[in-house]
């Protein structure tokens, strides 16, 4: 036991080798360690060591994982591009194109819903090819009931089923038994 305690205090004193913190605990628990002879000073420099190395695994594994284009990114000018608004009444318009063939457009204007209430009624667009060659195209609209948007690559819900229907008729024809 002195001949464990006596190497572990000459490798942290003279810093020739990096102690982890996991492993002077094992050392601790298997009584093979004191820390008695350990300074606030060793201890601190023990931390950072084991952060410092922490640090460095986070970020090699960071840049390994980074998408391999990331750096390669190529510029896309917009080729054409208008902006009307926000003007006085609330309305505004916008419309753009880039050179990879996205395509945007929008239109809103402020509607008067309650006594002091206004909401934005929108209406627009976008379109634009993914990456498997298909064109996706968007059109939506967004008020005081929410977005709706319309397109032929959104999922569709599967109909109602009849039994249900016929239960949502029979408890919108019944709102007396709600309260029970």
């Amino acid at each position: 036991m002195h001949i464990c305690q006596h190497t572990s205090q000459k490798f942290i004193n003279k810093r020739e080798i990096f102690v982890s913190s996991r492993f002077l605990a094992i050392l601790y628990k298997r009584h093979l360690l004191n820390f008695d002879f350990i300074t606030g000073y060793t201890v601190v420099i023990i931390i950072m060591k084991a952060l410092t190395v922490t640090l460095l695994c986070v970020l090699v594994v960071a840049a390994f994982a980074a998408p391999p284009n990331s750096l390669q990114d190529t510029f896309i000018p917009i080729v054409a591009s208008q902006l009307d608004g926000p003007n006085p009444d609330g309305s505004y318009t916008y419309n753009y194109q880039t050179g990879n063939g996205i395509q945007a457009q929008e239109q809103g204007q402020l509607f008067n819903i309650a006594k002091n209430e206004d909401a934005i009624r929108v209406q627009g667009s976008f379109s634009y090819t993914d990456d498997n060659g298909n064109p996706i195209s968007l059109s939506y609209s967004a008020d005081e009931t929410g977005f709706h948007p319309q397109g032929e690559h959104l999922p569709v819900a599967p109909p109602i089923p009849a039994a249900i229907l016929r239960s949502l008729e029979y408890n919108a024809q019944h709102p007396e038994e709600d309260n029970l």
